[in-house]
């Protein structure tokens, strides 16, 4: 046993990079004639430690969650953190169910996870009867196009409908129509009104009828307080237009009515004067 003798081997080797827990190492494997040794060498203090980076938030079924984190240097290497979670619910509206978020955060991230409440939704818009509400829904906010052109619509038509009575009002305030200063502004008040509405607004007044009316029995008063008396020996003149048996005496000259006016007055007067002049001498 005392005569040895040696021989070289081949060696190769196999060199592995440090991890984030073990430092870097030769595996060095000598070869002879059939036969084999490895010899490892290591690297001491060369471990790269842990890179831990956020990858994502893992949600668990009771919606708690925890942080992942992933190494850098190896991607095997994962750890958990747990997660804080809030929450914040949204009751059901008339076309969406009940909901909850769910919002995790850890080291400044922060994910949402909504879980909704399948079936829960109202199915039913619910409106009030006066402004926005005959068109807004109570419950979801959501608006109604088709009720909010109705609702417009109907306010345009009081509006109008309004504005055509205040005009009526002034019509009827008008009432028998005199020869007067203050039954003419009475008129041109009432014309004023009505004349400043729209054709829509007009279409509402229910006694225009009795303006223009008014209107044309003052001109007729006042032609009849404004003509020319006739002097005696003149041809006889008809009638003021629109008088009737009530307007004044019948007059015996010429069997009409002159009116009531001054100068009908008048008229009547001097005619009766002829007739007694004619009665008395004949003429």
């Amino acid at each position: 046993a005392e005569h040895v003798t040696y021989y070289d081997a081949e060696v190769t080797s196999a060199f592995t990079a440090a991890g984030c827990e073990t430092d870097a190492y030769t595996v060095y494997t000598a070869s002879y004639d059939g036969h084999t040794e490895n010899k490892t060498v290591t690297d001491e203090g060369t471990a790269t430690d842990h890179d831990y980076r956020f990858d994502s938030f893992v949600w668990a079924a009771d919606n708690t969650a925890q942080a992942k984190y992933v190494c850098a240097n190896n991607a095997e290497h994962v750890t958990y953190y747990d997660a804080e979670v809030t929450s914040a619910f949204t009751a059901a509206a008339c076309e969406a169910d009940a909901y909850t978020v769910y919002t995790a955060s850890y080291d400044g991230h922060t994910e949402d996870k909504t879980v909704t409440d399948e079936g829960t939704a109202t199915g039913n818009h619910v409106y009030g009867t006066t402004g926005d509400a005959r068109f807004t829904c109570g419950v979801c906010g959501q608006v109604d196009d088709e009720r909010k052109a109705a609702a417009e619509a109907a306010d345009k038509l009081a509006a109008d409908t309004a504005a055509a009575q205040r005009a009526q009002a002034k019509i009827d305030a008008i009432g028998e129509v005199a020869y007067t200063d203050a039954c003419k502004a009475k008129i041109d008040e009432a014309r004023a009104a009505y004349d400043a509405l729209t054709p829509a607004q007009q279409a509402l007044v229910e006694n225009a009828d009795v303006l223009t009316a008014a209107e044309a029995r003052y001109a007729e008063l006042k032609a009849a307080e404004t003509q020319e008396p006739d002097t005696p020996g003149e041809p006889d003149t008809p009638a003021e237009p629109g008088l009737t048996a009530g307007d004044g005496a019948q007059c015996p000259l010429d069997g009409q009515h002159h009116g009531t006016g001054f100068f009908g007055r008048l008229r009547l007067f001097m005619h009766t004067l002829t007739y007694f002049f004619r009665m008395v001498f004949g003429r």
